[in-house]
């Protein structure tokens, strides 16, 4: 596989930390490079997609955020969610 892993960590403040861990054989893994994002908001969670290609960011106000890596490298917000003010409530009705 893959010749390193990256692992995103945030704090509930409004940078949001991805590292690049490589693999040393033998000699474990040692950490290759440090990106910090600045979020538009303070972040309280973080998460990957399946494939390992897109961040989510979800701060306290309500808002996630999506961020991708270019083709140099650097994460890029690439949009904004903003919270729902209101529920949707859904009403099924059995057939």
């Amino acid at each position: 596989g893959r010749s390193n892993h990256l692992i995103v960590a945030a704090n509930r403040s409004c940078k949001v930390e991805v590292y690049a861990i490589d693999r040393r054989g033998e000699q474990g893994f040692t950490q290759a490079a440090t990106k910090t994002l600045e979020a538009p908001h303070p972040v309280w969670r973080v998460a990957w997609n399946a494939t390992g290609t897109v961040i989510s960011t979800a701060a306290e106000n309500g808002t996630v955020c999506l961020w991708r890596r270019n083709f140099d490298g650097e994460w890029t917000l690439v949009q904004e969610i903003a919270k729902i003010s209101e529920p949707t409530r859904c009403f099924y009705k059995n057939v």
